[in-house]
């Protein structure tokens, strides 16, 4: 008889959530990571304003320009300021998907051990038949030698 773990539908669907979860924690991370480029790209642009705008003081820049300059800058100032916003609630629904993942995983984890031992504990039994089996087959041999 071929071994059958009772619960192996549920140690499936715990291991499609699991994948789910992993999708989900890797879009989450992929979301980071684009809005923490877009912070690290505008952060540049704003450096090379800055370089632009001392070259411009520098080499006695019109007064219009430099007001232009500066309301751009600020302008970005206000961008970044927004993309730090937007960065922390991305972080907290990476958070929750990490968390949600060791979770399912844990439980996946629960019932891949289970379905282990009870694996162990088949083979185990179907070696003592196994063995049961043999020493039967050595008995009634020895009886029949015996007999004759």
């Amino acid at each position: 008889m071929a071994f059958r773990f009772s619960l192996d539908s549920l140690l499936r669907l715990r291991r499609s959530v699991e994948h789910q979860h992993e999708i989900a924690l890797a879009e989450a991370i992929r979301n980071v990571a684009q809005q923490q480029q877009k912070i690290a790209q505008l952060e540049d642009s704003l450096r090379q304003m800055m370089e632009q705008e001392e070259k411009q003081l520098a080499s006695g820049a019109h007064a219009i320009g430099l007001q232009t300059a500066l309301y751009i800058r600020s302008r970005g100032m206000e961008n970044l300021r927004e993309l730090h916003k937007e960065l922390t609630p991305l972080k907290n629904i990476e958070s929750a998907c990490r968390a949600a993942l060791l979770r399912v995983r844990q439980e996946r984890e629960i019932l891949e051990t289970l379905r282990e031992r009870q694996l162990r504990q088949y083979q185990q039994e179907e070696a003592r038949g196994e063995q049961r089996r043999v020493d039967d087959l050595f008995l009634l041999r020895r009886e029949y030698r015996r007999r004759q």
